[in-house]
């Protein structure tokens, strides 16, 4: 009896919205697409103490020294802030930005190498002077990705390295 009447009342209410007046649909209109560019900023290597900021250098692809690191495993690490917020015209110093590098037992890694790249809306960002001056500059509003890698291998065995996205609000 219960399925007799579920279904009755299914059919009743299809009936009712098939009557209800068809509303003309307005179209929104094409927006145009953006293109992403992802650009490689340079190598940090994690401070001793957070609080000293990083230490970057160019990057150049295959060429980044290890030191001290060598045979490291990187677990994980934190970055302070956890968002970058700017309004358009404002700056930020990637030194500026805190990170701690954790190795397997749980311990503070310093000198860690981590490559930094930028993934935005092109013109949303002064590209150059993020490479040059390792400065983040604001040009138009947006929304983009600082990318932090590790260069040393994760403790999983598999090679992987730990990658942590910071987001770019540009208002």
């Amino acid at each position: 009896m219960r399925k007799l009447l579920s279904i009755v009342l299914i059919g009743m209410a299809a009936g009712a919205v098939a009557q209800l007046p068809v509303r003309p649909t307005t179209l929104l209109p094409a927006t145009t697409r953006t293109e992403v560019v992802v650009t490689d900023i340079g190598v940090a290597y994690a401070a001793s103490d957070p609080r000293d900021g990083l230490d970057i250098q160019p990057w150049v692809e295959g060429g980044v020294a290890v030191g001290d690191t060598l045979g490291e495993r990187l677990d994980y690490f934190t970055v302070v802030p956890t968002t970058i917020e700017r309004g358009v015209g404002g700056r930020l110093s990637f030194a500026s930005i805190q990170i701690t590098t954790h190795g397997l037992d749980g311990d503070p890694v310093p000198r860690a190498p981590l490559k930094l790249s930028i993934e935005a809306p092109a013109g949303m960002l002064d590209i150059e002077s993020a490479v040059s001056d390792h400065t983040l500059v604001a040009l138009s509003p947006g929304i983009g990705r600082l990318w932090i890698e590790s260069l040393l291998p994760r403790g999983t065995g598999t090679g992987e390295r730990y990658r942590l996205p910071v987001p770019i609000v540009i208002r």
